[in-house]
């Protein structure tokens, strides 16, 4: 991981997700119920269960915290202040000014420590500094889930190698995705959706333009995401973002929640974005690498989403792809990977992301 200036030296230890924090430990202590965090927040109970509980349960304590157990360690004090200081929490809702007050208040109140924070307007991050030191085949460095039913699935997601026909090798994270979706909480679908939000990138919600640009090993129903300001495990209607989709012979544009957004072309629309969104006739085996520049950039009237596809060893361009979102508040998040449908193959590699953050509140 690597961040200019001052950040460099955070980037190491900022891992509010699914790693632990090496923090020093500290005595236990019992965690109130907590009720007004002042500052003129809301209640804090509410907005723990409401933003935080989900993820931080017994059997999946990210982070190494579980927020349903009552307790907390002077150490898991200061790692949420570190976290909500730091708007490291993977889960991409932007937490409202009042709200975020209330949690950093209660939280110095219970004796954790709160950094100091300067928000930087840009920021860069390559996946080969997040997985720098990683054998191929270790868990990948982020939060992963299956949104259809919830399922925290980490295991899924892993570091890997792969040389494809025209001898290119690159390495990254790929997709092996074998959990099905449960029918009882979520009946309308039969492949699960997996997400990856990778730790290190702080300021979720905050990036209002953004560059991607990395290769892919394609097979099917994968993508890259970003302005994701709802992606909640609990089922189609808590997704509400952009990505470009790549498929073995279509590769396109979406934003979701729509009735495309797991099927990257048809008769109907998208709603939100505008101009040319699709491009398909090809066909591809999975065996070769595909590289992508996938942009958002405000504009007057919305946000200019482009994306351009290309095969690196001939040079041929697959696809194309420019589209307005035309929202009068465009939405603000940050990017992830997605793979849906159960299958193996799936890869991602030399991904680097550039985005503007909203400094506002």
């Amino acid at each position: 991981m690597r961040w200019s200036g001052a950040y460099v030296l955070l980037a190491g230890w900022l891992a509010v997700g699914c790693d632990s924090v090496h923090m020093p430990s500290g005595p236990p202590t019992s965690t109130p119920a907590p009720t007004s965090g002042g500052g003129g927040g809301g209640d804090v109970a509410a907005i723990l269960s409401r933003e935080c509980t989900w993820c931080h349960t017994s059997a999946h304590p990210a982070a190494g915290i579980d927020l349903t157990a009552g307790s907390l360690t002077a150490a898991q004090y200061d790692q949420m202040g570190m976290g909500v200081a730091y708007e490291m929490a993977p889960f991409i809702t932007r937490l409202q000014a009042p709200d975020k007050r209330a949690l950093l208040d209660w939280i110095r109140a219970q004796g954790g420590a709160v950094p100091q924070v300067t928000i930087p307007t840009r920021a860069t991050w390559r996946l080969e500094y997040a997985i720098a030191g990683l054998p191929d085949g270790a868990r990948a460095p982020g939060f992963a889930f299956v949104i259809e039913d919830g399922y925290i699935d980490e295991s899924a997601w892993t570091v890997g190698s792969f040389t494809d026909s025209h001898g290119r090798t690159a390495r990254g994270i790929q997709l092996s995705q074998t959990h099905s979706v449960d029918q009882s909480v979520f009946s309308l679908s039969r492949n699960p959706s997996s997400y990856l939000l990778f730790n290190n990138i702080p300021w979720h919600g905050r990036f209002v333009a953004s560059r991607m640009e990395g290769d892919v090993r394609v097979r099917r129903w994968m993508s890259i995401g970003m302005h994701a300001r709802e992606l909640a495990p609990t089922g189609r209607s808590h997704r509400q973002y952009v990505r470009l989709q790549i498929d073995r012979d279509a590769i396109s544009m979406r934003s979701a929640p729509t009735d495309l957004e797991t099927w990257p072309w048809g008769d109907a629309p998208d709603g939100r974005l505008v101009g040319n969104t699709n491009a398909s006739g090809f066909y591809l085996t999975g065996s070769d690498w595909l590289h992508f520049v996938f942009e958002a950039r405000r504009e007057t009237g919305g946000v200019r989403w482009t994306a351009r596809v290309t095969n690196p060893a001939t040079g041929a361009v697959i696809a194309d792809l420019s589209a307005l979102e035309s929202a009068p508040q465009p939405l603000a998040g940050t990017f992830f990977l997605h793979g849906y449908s159960v299958d193996a193959g799936r890869m991602w590699a030399n991904l680097v992301f550039e985005g503007t953050i909203d400094t506002s509140n």
